[in-house]
């Protein structure tokens, strides 16, 4: 069933066109954490979901274009305390706490 499993969005990627390999992109989430600064978590009501969002934004490129959201998500026993879905976002906080205070140096 569905308590059986958890899920994780590992990547997501915005296009101005349905190839998520487009040149013209914008990354949002990288490795599980967030790689745009307007991302926001919020709380999701179980482990098959995960809720973020962000600032609306165009492709300067194409600003009149529809833009495509490429999302890549992982899909893990629930059961297995190793998996990537297990840390969810809680291990991205410390992430990129360190990487701020290395830039402050």
């Amino acid at each position: 069933g569905e308590d059986r499993i958890s899920i994780r969005v590992e990547k997501c990627v915005m296009t101005p066109d349905s190839d998520p390999d487009y040149s013209t992109h914008h990354n949002l989430l990288a490795d599980g954490c967030a790689a745009d600064d307007t991302v926001q978590y919020h709380d999701a009501p179980n482990s098959l979901a995960q809720r973020f969002s962000f600032e609306v934004f165009r492709f300067n490129e194409r600003p009149t274009a529809v833009v495509f959201m490429h999302c890549y998500i992982d899909v893990c026993p629930s059961d297995d305390e190793d998996s990537k879905c297990k840390s969810g976002w809680t291990s991205c906080a410390t992430e990129s706490e360190s990487e701020s205070e290395g830039d402050a140096k």
